[in-house]
């Protein structure tokens, strides 16, 4: 969430609500497009302090804005608003083969190899190579 809220209505972070309502009045009725017909800012400015309003006004959206940066963080679904994140599923095991001695067998030796494994970008779905691990 990279809008200020609190600097969208002209007031401090420790602003009451009675505060806050004064300001937001003050504003709808300056940039209310009734009074600033045709004029595609005061519109959007308008639209902006309705939504920080609505985020401001409201205690648990404020109290989630202030903590977390987000009016719909859900502190009790591990911050998802809407619906669980989806399982990480783990990945498949990597068959390496590395040649050992009988020798080495019994010894129990430790050998570091290292190998090339195809991961799905997140980012484009595609595929990256190289990848050592």
């Amino acid at each position: 969430m990279n809008k200020d809220y609190y600097k969208i209505l002209s007031v401090k972070k420790n602003a009451t609500d009675k505060e806050i309502k004064k300001s937001y009045r003050e504003k709808a009725k300056k940039y209310h497009p009734d009074k600033n017909k045709g004029d595609e800012k005061a519109e959007e400015k308008f639209k902006e302090i309705n939504e920080a309003y609505e985020v401001l006004k409201d205690p648990k959206k404020r109290n989630n804005y202030d903590a977390y940066g987000d009016p719909n963080f859900d502190p009790s679904n591990n911050g998802f608003p809407f619906s669980r994140p989806p399982r990480r599923r783990e990945a498949p095991p990597v068959n390496v083969k590395v040649p050992v001695t009988i020798f080495e067998s019994f010894n129990g030796v430790k050998k570091e190899t290292e190998f090339v494994r195809r991961d799905k970008c997140k980012k484009c779905s595609g595929v990256q190579h190289g990848r050592t691990l």
